[in-house]
């Protein structure tokens, strides 16, 4: 299979090629869904280096979560699933991206979303809380605990 970058254009789809994305918005590690969330779906192409780079997509739609927190579903170009069944075809799915917000919230992106033919993906989104004082602080980063002597310390002191 054929993983290189291929540039977006759904023109280079066939017509009766779609695949299906559903985002659900939620915290509290994804026990309460939120509902009023933005969700903006956006093409994704992939850069060469560095890996984590990508080019900006192409906004396709905005879309609002309901009360379970989910967006509707939106239909997106895909390449034919036969794709998979020769390395010189390429691949088999296009890659979305979504950037989540939502007021009190930690803005959210999420890259390289697969979309096949014919198939639903559920991407989940888990938004962090801002602080309370309303202060937008830089996002949480994980914190690495090492235990020394049976007592636990931070990481770097």
């Amino acid at each position: 299979m054929n993983n290189d970058p291929l540039p977006f254009n759904p023109d280079d789809f066939p017509e009766d090629c779609y695949g299906y994305l559903v985002v659900q918005v939620s915290t509290a590690r994804g026990a309460i869904p939120l509902e009023g969330a933005l969700v903006d779906v956006l093409t994704y192409e992939p850069l060469d280096t560095p890996p984590e780079s990508f080019t900006d997509g192409v906004l396709i739609a905005t879309l609002t979560t309901d009360r379970d927190g989910n967006t509707t579903k939106i239909r997106l170009p895909s390449p034919p699933c036969s794709n998979a069944n020769s390395p010189e075809s390429g691949r088999p799915y296009a890659l979305y991206q979504c950037v989540v917000r939502l007021a009190g919230y930690y803005e959210q992106t999420h890259v390289g979303i697969p979309v096949y033919e014919g198939i639903t993906v559920i991407q989940p989104v888990v938004l962090i809380p801002l602080p309370e004082d309303g202060r937008e602080l830089p996002p949480p980063e994980a914190q690495y605990f090492e235990t020394e002597n049976d007592q636990i310390t931070e990481e770097g002191s």
